[in-house]
């Protein structure tokens, strides 16, 4: 999803989640993240990376 809606390769954007601090709250389990829906967590994933764009 994250590949489609940014215009990656499907490789970067795999790169850019397994290296996010989504993938560990969802790897721990933390807040239930894993329950989400993809759409909602690849949200979530976008708001990260314009943050980390920003700082």
């Amino acid at each position: 999803m994250l590949s489609r809606a940014q215009g990656l390769e499907l490789e970067k954007a795999m790169d850019i989640y397994y290296n996010s601090r989504l993938s560990s709250l969802i790897e721990s389990g933390a807040y239930g993240i894993q329950y989400l829906d993809f759409r909602v967590l690849t949200d979530e994933l976008e708001k990260e990376l314009t943050n980390l764009k920003y700082k």
